[in-house]
């Protein structure tokens, strides 16, 4: 598997088929034909199945995804065009069934590629009702079978008709939306052993024992890769510790004039410092000069007023005594808020 441009897993063909290709030599020619080799796969090897066709159609039979889409890897098909001419040939000479869920989203739906794909080929329709996971239970299918002319291959799309009920299993999730692989392989009713048994490769094009052995992400390649990465890593450490060394001399350099400044700002601080210093220390000294004096007229106007009040009670006076010794109280507090 590999990442693919949405970073979601995906087949990396060149491996699958170096794999495959690989069991086949062990297996040796008294036991492979190679003018019969298939290609299936359900859900994400649905997809596996399709990416096998466009990069190694020519040495398969046919081929049959199972409840998956083609992901168009690379430029299969880019966006806004038509589909690669030479990946679109290997497609068009290759027998494809494709079995699918008319209401699965999961594995993506393969229903609008073929139907592009096979534009204007006449097609005929046919309804199966085939046995399902559970005794007495059935699935519905809708058949499209396009019988293309020439050297283009037929293609067959089964269409189950979902959610599939035949499984008490999925009954209290509304049935299955998915997995129809679980009654196309074990069921021979389905026709996936007739139909792969119709189908073979001429000689003169399929695989060979003899084809070149294809090296795929082997462990020294990747070593290979590991070390270029690691080198051209290392190469940008050096010019980036180089510019490191240049920035931080340059810093030094910036750091040096920067403290001269600073050290000569400080110092006219400090003596701006100073005169200011001396300047609060003599208005302190002034106004605690004032707030003596100060204090000394309040102590001699309240020692008047006590004197005033003092003299006018002794006169006996004809204002009634209650009032005029707090007038003169009051006088003498208004006197004393009024120094201060």
């Amino acid at each position: 598997l590999r990442y693919n441009d949405n970073w979601r897993w995906a087949w990396a063909e060149d491996g699958v088929w170096a794999l495959f290709t690989e069991v086949l030599r062990r297996l040796g020619s008294e036991k492979v034909d190679p003018t019969r080799l298939f290609v299936t796969g359900l859900s994400l090897g649905a997809a596996g199945t399709w990416h096998l066709a466009l990069r190694y159609g020519e040495y398969l039979a046919a081929a049959v995804p199972i409840s998956g889409s083609c992901e168009w890897p690379g430029e299969s098909w880019p966006r806004r065009s038509n589909p690669n001419l030479e990946m679109l040939a290997r497609l068009n000479a290759l027998p494809f069934r494709i079995y699918h869920t008319d209401v699965d989203r999961y594995g993506g739906n393969p229903v609008r590629d073929v139907e592009w794909l096979c534009w204007q080929v006449p097609e005929t329709t046919e309804e199966l009702t085939l046995p399902g996971m559970e005794i007495g239970r059935t699935v519905d299918v809708h058949i499209r079978r396009f019988a293309r002319e020439g050297l283009l291959a037929s293609w067959e799309l089964w269409l189950a008709k979902g959610p599939l009920g035949d499984w008490a299993y999925y009954d209290n999730y509304g049935g299955d939306k998915h997995c129809l692989w679980q009654r196309v392989y074990p069921r021979p009713e389905w026709g996936l052993p007739d139909f792969f048994s119709q189908h073979s490769v001429p000689r003169e094009r399929c695989w060979s024992f003899d084809s070149p052995i294809i090296v795929a992400d082997t462990t020294e390649e990747k070593l290979k890769q590991k070390t270029v990465a690691e080198e051209s890593s290392s190469t940008a450490k050096d010019i980036d510790n180089t510019g490191d060394a240049k920035q931080n001399n340059d810093s030094a350099k910036q750091g040096d004039a920067a403290n001269i400044e600073e050290e000569t700002k400080e110092d006219t601080t400090n003596g701006d410092g100073i005169k200011r210093l001396r300047l609060n220390e003599e208005l302190v000294k002034a106004a605690g000069a004032d707030v003596q004096r100060l204090a000394e007229y309040v102590v001699e106007a309240e020692r008047k007023a006590q004197q005033l009040a003092a003299e006018v009670a002794d006169q006996r006076c004809r204002l009634h005594p209650r009032v005029f010794p707090a007038e003169a109280l009051l006088m003498s507090r208004r006197l004393v808020t009024a120094c201060v």
